[in-house]
């Protein structure tokens, strides 16, 4: 029995089989964030780079610097996506 394609496009295989698809790895993924081992590196004195600081500061692990709980490790919440 052959394969014929209907109107839309699509293949149509024979009754009972069914067509396996292999799900595709992200390319364009980020990498996953170790924020222990940022910490670790921004309390060694080493560079982690403004967004990281900014996700350490986020999550009260760092004191801010500035603004109405400056130098408080304070949690405000509402971290979006980091």
């Amino acid at each position: 029995m052959a394969i014929s394609r209907s109107s839309v496009g699509q293949q149509i295989m024979k009754p009972g089989k069914k067509k396996r698809v292999k799900k595709k790895k992200n390319a364009n993924a980020k990498p996953k964030i170790k924020i222990t081992e940022l910490l670790q590196r921004h309390r060694s004195g080493m560079k982690i780079g403004a967004t990281n600081l900014a996700r350490l500061k986020a999550r009260g692990l760092v004191a801010r610097t500035s603004g109405k709980y400056k130098g408080k490790k304070k949690d405000l919440g509402n971290r979006g996506k980091s």
